[in-house]
């Protein structure tokens, strides 16, 4: 069944509410049972609420296109910050994050690149 059809659109109030989560909780496991129940009525799961951006467009699937260029000190602190947060951290989800808190793509490439400036 397709859940599309019957999802409310994503409000920037429905982004708000997942970057408190994450802010809050720090775990994923957490942010994504809090996740649930928030958003059982808009789409039932982190993954298809990450699907929902794509859908709606504010996130290209592939995270090449579109991706800001320069990077300010700040966005790496920022990286940086979420990396040591949670060290289990696969790039994309950091990128995720990343999204989540600033409204930025970023490269996977990129992270990593920024992750090994600060070993």
């Amino acid at each position: 069944m397709d859940i599309s059809k019957h999802a409310r659109k994503f409000t920037e109030h429905d982004r708000q509410c997942i970057v408190d989560i994450i802010i809050e909780k720090g775990d994923t496991r957490k942010v994504k049972e809090e996740a649930d129940k928030l958003f059982k009525c808009c789409r039932g799961s982190i993954q298809n609420i990450w699907n929902t951006y794509k859908n709606e467009g504010r996130i290209k699937p592939s995270y090449s296109k579109g991706v800001q260029k320069t990077f300010k000190k700040s966005d790496r602190l920022i990286i940086k910050n979420i990396a040591v947060g949670d060290p289990f951290l696969r790039n994309r989800l950091i990128a995720h994050r990343y999204y989540l808190l600033t409204g930025k793509l970023v490269s996977l490439r990129t992270i990593t690149r920024i992750l090994k400036e600060f070993e």
